[in-house]
């Protein structure tokens, strides 16, 4: 570590209030785990998600991708939920102060961007290759305990009924059947709701593939290097040591994380569900640098 003696000090009151966004599946943990060892960095136990606020009244449509009015929050990747602002702005300023760190799932909408602009909290976004996230999202689903709030709703019940082929592409294509029926954006909408932050100064966007490291079938010098991007983003002066520490106690030690690769979608993936992800997503999968062309 550090041999400055004021290195933990200066950190302590420089580091900001930071917002963990993350496409679900895509590496939440992993990403908090990076956030939660770094100098100075604390967690709150807060989730900026739809559960805690009341529906908003004055624009935005449920579980509909789109534009909201500055007033209005979507609150969820997945099924987006309109929020108010101000309801949100309250409970951000209450519970992410300098030095805390709390999690979210949220699309790109004009109200949060000002709202994290006013309160001065740094977001940081993981990303992942979208055909593990909708890999990881069919298994997460079918496999909550029976405490987990998803359990009983209509997109749980839903996925139960399905075959483990028939759950893969529902995760990629979605499903939407109001007004009381399972609701799931495509693959498609979800990420690229989570993609808009890449344009706001406040937000840096790593990715999983970055971060997870050898053990999970990446690279040790580029998890180094986005450790220390993540760290410089935060005002976090670290040593060497420091983030070799924190690449050190990254892989395992939460359920949803310990089994994370790199390409596990090979595995799973029929010709079918290439196919309607080719003409889903194939696009996007070049020009996020996961695919040269289409013929994977």
């Amino acid at each position: 570590m550090s041999s400055d003696p004021f290195h933990e000090i200066r950190n302590r009151l420089s580091v900001p209030a930071c917002l963990i966004n993350s496409l679900p599946k895509s590496g939440t943990h992993l990403l908090k785990k990076v956030v939660g060892l770094l100098p100075g960095m604390h967690p709150v136990e807060f989730h900026l998600g739809p559960e805690r606020f009341n529906p908003a009244t004055d624009g935005g449509t449920d579980g509909v991708p789109g534009e909201y009015p500055p007033t209005v929050i979507p609150l969820g990747v997945g099924r987006p939920r309109p929020a108010s602002r101000e309801e949100v702005s309250r409970a951000l300023a209450q519970y992410v102060t300098p030095g805390r760190y709390a999690t979210a799932h949220v699309p790109f909408s004009p109200g949060l961007a000002l709202v994290l602009n006013e309160l001065k909290i740094t977001m940081v976004t993981i990303i992942r290759d979208p055909r593990d996230v909708a890999v990881s999202h069919a298994a997460y689903i079918c496999s909550l305990p029976p405490d987990n709030p998803v359990v009983g709703t209509p997109l749980h019940r839903y996925y139960q009924s399905l075959s483990d082929g028939a759950r893969l592409m529902t995760s990629i294509v979605g499903v939407c059947k109001e007004p009381d029926g399972p609701v799931l954006l495509s693959i498609k909408d979800r990420l690229e709701g989570v993609l808009r932050w890449e344009s706001q100064p406040f937000n840096y966007t790593t990715r999983f593939e970055r971060l997870v490291g050898p053990q999970g079938g990446g690279s040790r010098d580029e998890q180094l290097q986005e450790i220390r991007a993540i760290a410089r983003h935060l005002g976090i002066d670290c040593s060497d040591r420091e983030i070799e520490a924190v690449a050190d106690q990254l892989f395992g030690g939460t359920g949803t994380f310990r089994r994370g690769v790199i390409g596990g979608w090979k595995a799973q993936f029929t010709d079918e569900h290439r196919q309607v992800c080719k003409k889903l997503i194939g696009r996007l999968l070049i020009d996020l640098g996961y695919e040269q062309d289409d013929n994977w």
